[in-house]
């Protein structure tokens, strides 16, 4: 239900630019687990991500990339250990700026 309420103008939107480079290195090497736009997939255990906080999602991406937390697929920590702060900041930011879709089953 909340997927679908509108977001207010501004909200989540960030630097136009930062967003262009997070959907480009987000479709290289996030879309084929993660889904397109972020909507998650339940046969890979991939989370939803879209509409997420900006925030919060580079935050995570970064304690994955050191291996911080035990609680992300260990597939994952060799691709987020991959991604400068700068490409983390920027799939972050258009994640938290995309619309979901239905999640992939």
């Amino acid at each position: 239900w909340f997927a679908h309420l509108p977001i207010p103008e501004g909200i989540g939107q960030g630097d136009p630019v930062l967003r262009e480079r997070g959907a480009t290195v987000y479709a290289r090497l996030c879309a084929a687990c993660h889904g397109s736009r972020g909507e998650g997939n339940v046969a890979l255990q991939a989370p939803q991500l879209c509409r997420q906080h900006a925030g919060y999602l580079s935050r995570r991406l970064a304690e994955i990339a050191a291996n911080q937390r035990g609680d992300a697929s260990p597939a994952m920590v060799p691709i987020a250990a991959a991604l400068t702060a700068m490409d983390r900041d920027a799939i972050a930011s258009w994640l938290a700026a995309t619309p979901c879709k239905e999640a992939a089953k």
